[in-house]
């Protein structure tokens, strides 16, 4: 052990006698500027790829800017039904918005006059349709499986509504749990106090129910069927780029022409002369 201490001191003297020699130094000086240059190269690598970086959030907030607006400028025909937004929208609906219980109250079919709304919305939307179980109705699987049959035989299935899109929940808080974690852009229901509960969270909350009710929350709208707060009158965007002319009073309208006829005047008068 103790020759190889010795063996590795010399090399160490050796190395440094090496370095004190005019060829050590400038080796040495050599690859002090090589990490240096090494170290600006990836600087301005690094700057380059964070300006890249930028770029593409500057175009990615000016394109949701943009759709942000086109958004704004959609009624929810033209957003939910026609597929007009520039991505597919998330829509939530309760049971008792589009299906209609039987007299044993077990059984239920789609609504007449929200089938043909419902099928186009299925085509360009997103649709989740949410249960809620009370203690006499039958399991969950039983009311999904009567659901779909209804969905199918409406023609909502071959329009492309999902299957795994039913959600059953037991409780009226319990819909808004399942509406805060699908955050979709539309929920409505026939119930106010899911939509109060999430009318800050979610785009476009709506209340069905046929009588007006004065405890509606601000942000909370309300349609008494289905299908009639998609029939609003198509708006149409024109983008005009006008330039206001400035406008001009009678006084200074008055003292231009009295100005053009002392020039006019004067003309006539040096022409004589």
């Amino acid at each position: 052990k103790m020759s190889m201490l010795e063996d590795i001191l010399a090399e160490l003297q050796n190395l440094i006698k090496a370095c004190c020699t005019p060829t050590g130094r400038s080796i040495i000086g050599a690859g002090l500027i090589a990490i240096a240059l090494y170290a600006a190269y990836c600087k301005i690598q690094l700057a380059k790829e964070r300006q890249q970086l930028n770029r593409r959030r500057e175009g990615r907030n000016r394109e949701r800017k943009t759709a942000e607006s086109v958004r704004r400028c959609l009624t929810p025909h033209q957003r939910y039904l026609e597929g007009q937004a520039s991505s597919r929208p998330k829509v939530l609906l309760a049971s008792e918005v589009i299906f209609e219980h039987g007299e044993d109250k077990k059984e239920f079919t789609v609504r007449s006059d929200a089938t043909a709304t419902l099928v186009k919305m299925c085509k360009n939307s997103d649709v989740h349709v949410i249960f809620r179980q009370v203690e006499d109705d039958p399991s969950d699987e039983k009311i999904k499986e009567r659901a779909i049959s209804s969905l199918s035989e409406a023609g909502v299935i071959d329009a492309g509504f999902q299957q795994h899109r039913i959600v059953v929940c037991s409780t009226t808080q319990g819909k808004a749990h399942v509406a805060r974690h699908l955050m979709p852009s539309l929920y409505m229901d026939v119930d106010v106090l899911p939509l109060k509960m999430v009318s800050q969270y979610i785009e476009d909350t709506v209340l069905v129910h046929s009588s007006s009710s004065t405890d509606i929350p601000e942000k909370v709208k309300a349609s008494p069927m289905f299908s009639t707060f998609f029939s609003a009158i198509k708006k149409r965007v024109e983008m005009k780029n006008t330039v206001e002319k400035p406008k001009v009073t009678n006084l200074q309208a008055k003292n231009t022409q009295a100005a053009i006829l002392r020039r006019r005047t004067a003309g006539s008068a040096q022409a004589k002369k």
